[in-house]
């Protein structure tokens, strides 16, 4: 019986007397429901099926973010490029990378996806994606969500649970994650004077895009010419000159619903702009819609298809995208990248 309690306490149930029932719900768990019955002899007997208080857990992990970014060193100022162009700005998009993901070229027929291959791969499409695009003074790096496979050590969606295929320890994937994202922070200031980040909350990644965007704040906090917008609200906005650009990663939304829902909770910048695009990702194929007032712009992704893309027979060309926005005319040029397929 001792064992069996043991077992069921991992879970959040409490297995109790009537004098325990009544207890209050150990920290950090909340009483979730409780299951009484009176045995033969009279005595109330059940048990209690506690949860983790999701909001402390939030608030723990925000502290614990907090408390590790004092000790991260920050990175020096480098020099800005000696010529850019003012009137122009670069957006570049990096969606549902899913690094971690472990996927396999016989199960897709496209290509493996592991840590090592995810970190080549988009390191080479961005390094060419930057290095086709002109030399616009100002770009944003708009990571749209899902940069990572997994939200913790277990393999699993946050959200609905779902069992996810990964690559190695969590400590390693966290680790490549940050390395790719340094390298693309740094080939874009050797490129632009001015670099704007967007770190989307996806739904593979709703923890995990908290505490990188925090990172990075500190990790830049004495280069000028980064920003990062630094968001818990996952709709993402920031203009330049006439033009408006929006993000969300897409699963929280519908496509053709975010251009009211930024008309509404951006009504300042949507007033001041004339031209406006929402970037989306989420559903990893691309896909373009002119609204009244916005285009919306759902992006493909550059990752093979896992085994549950394959097995439900979902299709999509692997490919990254840019665009150049001019602060008066807006959209004027973009560039399709696609990855070198790798077996």
């Amino acid at each position: 019986l001792l064992n069996r309690e043991k077992t069921l306490a991992k879970k959040g149930i409490w297995v109790a007397s009537e004098s325990v029932l009544n207890k209050a719900a150990p920290a950090p768990y909340y009483l979730k429901r409780r299951s009484e019955y009176t045995s033969k002899d009279g005595a109330t007997c059940g048990w209690n099926i506690y949860e983790p208080d999701k909001q402390m857990q939030h608030e723990a992990m925000l502290q614990a973010i907090e408390a590790a970014c004092q000790d991260i060193p920050r990175l020096k100022p480098v020099p800005p490029p000696l010529e850019t162009l003012d009137d122009y700005l670069n957006l570049y998009t990096l969606t549902d990378l899913h690094i971690g993901m472990l996927a396999n070229h016989r199960e897709n027929l496209e290509g493996n996806w592991d840590l090592k291959i995810a970190e080549q791969t988009v390191i080479d499409c961005f390094s060419r994606m930057i290095g086709s695009s002109i030399g616009a003074k100002h770009c944003i790096i708009n990571e749209l969500g899902d940069f990572i496979q997994s939200d913790s050590i277990m393999p699993l969606t946050p959200s609905s649970g779902h069992v996810l295929d990964v690559d190695g320890r969590f400590g390693k994937v966290v680790e490549a994650a940050i390395r790719i994202m340094r390298n693309v922070v740094d080939m874009a200031l050797a490129k632009h004077e001015t670099v704007t980040i967007i770190m989307a909350e996806g739904n593979h990644n709703i923890s995990s895009s908290i505490w990188m965007r925090r990172m990075f704040c500190v990790l830049y906090e004495n280069e000028p010419r980064v920003t990062i917008i630094d968001s818990d609200l996952p709709f993402y906005c920031t203009t330049f000159g006439n033009v408006m650009i929006c993000a969300h990663h897409g699963h929280l939304k519908r496509n053709d619903d975010l251009p009211l829902l930024f008309a509404s909770q951006f009504a300042k910048e949507w007033g001041n702009t004339t031209k406006r695009y929402c970037h989306t990702g989420h559903r990893h194929h691309l896909h373009v819609k002119e609204h009244s007032g916005m285009t919306v712009i759902q992006h493909p992704t550059m990752i093979p298809r896992d085994s549950h893309a394959s097995r439900h027979g979902y299709l999509s060309d692997r490919r990254a995208l840019s665009f150049t926005y001019h602060r008066e005319h807006g959209e004027i040029a973009s560039n399709y990248v696609y990855p070198v397929v790798v077996k």
